[in-house]
C-alpha cells in the first residue's frame, strides 16, 4: 500500500503542478476564431479573379438586356409610324380614285336642273 500512495502523490503533484499552466503543447496564445467578425475572410488572386470576371459577365448580360429592350421599344415605334404613314397613304390613295370614278362618271361635271 506505501507504494499505491506514493505513486498517487507524484500523480497529484505532476496534476496540482498542470493545474496551473495550460495543457496545451504549444505556448503561444491563441485567439478565438470569431476574434473579428466584421473583417471579411481572406480570398486568394484566383478568387478576386474569378469574382471579378462573375461581376462583368452579370454586368455585360444586364447592359444586352438593356439594350435589348430599348431595341424592342425603337423597333415598335418604327413599325408603328410606318403603319400610320400608309394608313395616311391608303385614305390619299383612297380618296383620288374616288375623285377619278366621280369624274369618269362624271358625277362632279354635270350639271343639275334645278
Amino acid at each position: 500500500m506505501a507504494s499505491a500512495s506514493t505513486s498517487q502523490v507524484t500523480l497529484n503533484a505532476e496534476v496540482g503542478s498542470s493545474s496551473s499552466t495550460p495543457s496545451t503543447s504549444s505556448t503561444a496564445p491563441t485567439r478565438p476564431a470569431s476574434a473579428n467578425p466584421s473583417s471579411k475572410p481572406k480570398t486568394t488572386p484566383w478568387a478576386r479573379k474569378l469574382q471579378e470576371r462573375q461581376r462583368l459577365a452579370a454586368m455585360k448580360t444586364k447592359e444586352r438586356e438593356m439594350k435589348a429592350e430599348v431595341e424592342a421599344i425603337k423597333e415598335r415605334r418604327r413599325k408603328k409610324q410606318e403603319k400610320e404613314r400608309l394608313g395616311r397613304m391608303a385614305e390619299k390613295m383612297s380618296a383620288k380614285r374616288l375623285e377619278r370614278k366621280k369624274k369618269k362618271m362624271g358625277i362632279a361635271n354635270k350639271k343639275v336642273a334645278h
